[in-house]
């Protein structure tokens, strides 16, 4: 009995024991779980404050951004309103009025077609068929009749260059060159030296002279000739320059040895190597050169030539392409650089009255910043434009005027 109840003592001691262990592993099990618990709350908690941070700096950084470029914005406008105001107001004085009046046998009379300038300052200009050379004080010293006026005829100068005072050269539509020297012994008037009949296959559209007295010409034929003189000294071709376009303006480029040539759809650039092969080292499509006087040098690196009747490409020459657009709410025929003054003018039509009267903007040409536009200087299109002596511009239209005028306070 006695060893019976030792042994149910026993096996109760035991469960116990065996209770109280069980016990104490769901104790430690217990402990575990809230342990791995407070360890993915850590990890949880720790993984959220890293990318609640994250988040943070983005903001930041892009709040610095924004305030970054918010100020640049701001130094920009501040600049722009700045230059604006350094821009003083141009004024426009009229200096003198050039009228044609003259009339030929028919009572007709003729819009003037072009002008350039002797180097001594004095100003030279034609009609269709006559050419006009002016004293210091816009008068008509001579008077040369190039063409004579008959019935149904279509002869008309087209371009005029100097080479010196004692020399010039016209371009006409009737295919010649004509070559013009001041003979002292007849009194100092200019007279007909070389006439160069069928100069090309079609109109003359420009000529122009280097600086070894030698002509360029181009034409309506899709070529550009090179005249030198001989040894009597009339000029000779000596170079033809094939192009796959119409030719009706030439730019010239000494300083960089090169030839800018531009016509309705094409404008190219040429490499002048060893002063007697043009090499074509670049073509811009999608230029409109309607006149002899849409193409222009503005600086030593840019030129500007007509994109469409409306537009204007600026060109880099070292970098050999266009970098700037500039539009216009009107048609234009001319340009001119005024480098005393750091501007450019567009001479055009269509302006704002639509009465068919000239419209001019004046813009600067180191930014291409419209700083003016002008209104009725003329009563039609403004055809060309000649910088002379002072400053002084000479602009001409089919209004039978040129007008000299200047820009003050710029």
């Amino acid at each position: 009995m006695i060893n019976e109840n030792k042994f149910n003592k026993g096996k109760i001691e035991n469960k116990v024991i065996e209770i109280y262990e069980n016990l104490e592993t769901d104790d430690n099990n217990e402990v575990l779980l809230k342990r791995k618990k407070n360890k993915n709350s850590t990890y949880t908690k720790n993984k959220l404050i890293y990318i609640l941070t994250l988040i943070v700096m983005i903001l930041l950084i892009m709040l610095l951004i924004y305030i970054n470029k918010k100020e640049i914005s701001d130094n920009y406008e501040s600049n722009k309103k700045e230059e604006k105001i350094k821009t003083p107001e141009i004024s426009i004085e009229y200096i003198h009025l050039i009228n044609n009046t003259n009339e030929y046998s028919n009572k007709e009379k003729f819009p003037f077609t072009s002008i350039s300038k002797f180097p001594s300052g004095n100003i030279i200009s034609t009609d269709s068929i006559s050419i006009f050379i002016y004293d210091n004080n816009f008068n008509i010293v001579q008077k040369i009749s190039v063409f004579e006026l008959e019935k149904g005829s279509i002869y008309r100068i087209l371009s005029i260059d100097v080479k010196d005072d004692d020399h010039f050269a016209i371009g006409c539509n009737e295919q010649s060159i004509k070559i013009y020297k001041k003979e002292k012994e007849k009194g100092n008037i200019f007279v007909l030296k070389q006439d160069i009949k069928n100069a090309h296959d079609r109109s003359v559209t420009k000529v122009i002279y280097n600086s070894f007295g030698n002509i360029i010409s181009c034409s309506y034929d899709k070529t550009i000739k090179i005249w030198e003189q001989d040894s009597k000294g009339d000029y000779i071709n000596k170079k033809i320059i094939k192009n796959e376009d119409e030719v009706r303006s030439l730019l010239l480029l000494e300083d960089k040895n090169l030839l800018v040539s531009s016509g309705e759809r094409f404008t190219n650039i040429w490499e002048i190597q060893n002063g007697y092969n043009y090499k074509l080292i670049k073509t811009f499509n999608e230029t409109y050169c309607r006149t002899q006087n849409v193409l222009e040098r503005i600086s030593e690196d840019i030129i500007i030539v007509a994109k469409s009747p409306s537009s204007l490409k600026v060109i880099s020459l070292s970098q050999l392409k266009v970098i700037k657009i500039i539009e216009f709410e009107f048609g234009f025929n001319s340009l001119r650089y005024v480098k005393s003054k750091g501007i450019f003018l567009v001479g055009g039509y269509l302006n704002e009255k639509k009465d068919g009267s000239s419209t001019i903007k004046v813009l600067r040409s180191d930014n291409f910043e419209e700083i003016k536009t002008i209104y009725d200087i003329h009563k039609y299109a403004v055809e060309g434009f000649c910088v002379f002596k002072d400053g002084l511009i000479a602009s001409y239209s089919y209004d039978y005027i040129i007008n000299i005028w200047s820009i003050k306070n710029l």
